[in-house]
């Protein structure tokens, strides 16, 4: 080997030895964001979808109400035509609430959440259905039967007020975690970036000796 290749080339493997560390570095950095940003796209398009439920079903509740007063003036054809009307947004709702529970398999807290909202849901419909359908006859009769449906509405919103703060606690328990894996890694490559370093420059430092006895 020529000489002034041997005294390059501790400089050249120092070199090698940073840029490769800063290269893996920069690689895993660069997939541990992309991990995290796909679980928050995840994340906040499945509190769109439980909280758009829980603001539909609140219009729905309201809505029922609002029939009780003008049942009155309805023909039975409106009120079928209703009633078919709110089955059909809850099983919409359910629909909805059944792939967040999917994108969630994993996780069984929020699986049987999914679930549990669901049954209520199906409770609410049912429920909410029969007091229409008393009203349809007398009125005060279906607000009288409203109860059940209150119950199960009441039920249903704090599910899903409790399933909406379950999914943020674990995105930022996934964040905080990410985090703590990126600092690890970065400390890891770091300290093998030093150890790498210093095993070139001692290396260096020993063919610098033999040139010098050499010469």
């Amino acid at each position: 080997m020529k000489l002034g290749s041997k005294l390059l080339l501790p400089s050249i493997v120092t070199a090698v030895v940073a840029l490769g560390c800063g290269a893996v570095n920069s690689l895993l950095m660069n997939r541990e964001a992309a991990d995290i940003a796909k679980t928050y796209s995840v994340d906040i398009a499945d509190l769109r979808a439980v909280t758009g439920a829980q603001e539909q079903l609140g219009r729905i509740h309201a809505g029922v109400y609002r029939t009780f007063s003008l049942i009155g003036s309805m023909d039975d054809a409106k009120i079928q035509a209703y009633r078919s009307e709110v089955q059909q947004q809850i099983k919409a709702m359910q629909k909805e609430v059944a792939a967040v529970g999917a994108e969630h398999g994993d996780q069984p807290e929020l699986a049987a959440g999914a679930d549990k909202l669901n049954a209520q849901l199906t409770a609410y419909a049912k429920q909410s259905d029969q007091a229409i359908d008393l009203a349809s006859v007398d009125p005060n009769t279906g607000v009288a039967a409203m109860q059940s449906a209150d119950e199960a509405f009441r039920l249903a919103a704090q599910n899903a007020s409790a399933y909406v703060q379950t999914i943020q606690s674990d995105a930022e328990s996934a964040q905080t975690a990410s985090t703590q894996r990126a600092n690890r890694v970065a400390w890891a490559l770091g300290l093998l970036s030093v150890v790498l370093t210093a095993a070139a420059l001692a290396a260096g430092a020993r063919v610098l000796r033999h040139l010098v006895q050499a010469l």
